[in-house]
């Protein structure tokens, strides 16, 4: 893939270690670069202003999940761990996922409800069933 020549081009690494350890550091250079810019080390496209990137998370039909939130293409690539049932997915699944996650688990100071939630997912998914049983 080639960048649009009108697109701010950066060289920084938002997955590098010196990134990571202090990422708040560099955010503004992030939004100052403009609504989307390429990222040369990874050749992708990126965002970090919030109207962007609010956008994109509501426009799973453009920018879906269910082929992996990383750098990964599961869709190519073998996933390196199990493709989570809430990032990894787009609608309808996650729509059902979530919906059970914020209806039946909310979880707060009641530790007797993690139990139920435990029990709900597990009847939804085999992959929470053989890790949390």
């Amino acid at each position: 893939m080639l960048p649009d020549k009108t697109v701010p081009r950066l060289s920084i690494d938002p997955f590098s270690d010196r990134f990571l350890a202090d990422p708040y550091a560099h955010h503004d250079l992030l939004r100052d670069a403009g609504p989307v810019f390429w990222l040369e080390c990874h050749c992708i496209y990126g965002a970090a202003r919030h109207a962007e990137v609010s956008a994109a998370l509501k426009d799973w039909q453009n920018f879906c999940s269910g082929r992996g939130v990383g750098l990964d293409d599961f869709a190519v690539e073998e996933p390196w761990r199990p493709p989570s049932l809430l990032l990894e997915t787009d609608p309808p699944v996650h729509d059902r996922t979530r919906g059970l996650r914020e209806t039946e688990c909310q979880v707060g100071p009641r530790p007797a409800n993690v139990s139920h939630c435990i029990t709900r997912y597990s009847s939804v998914t085999p992959f929470f069933q053989s890790n949390n049983s």
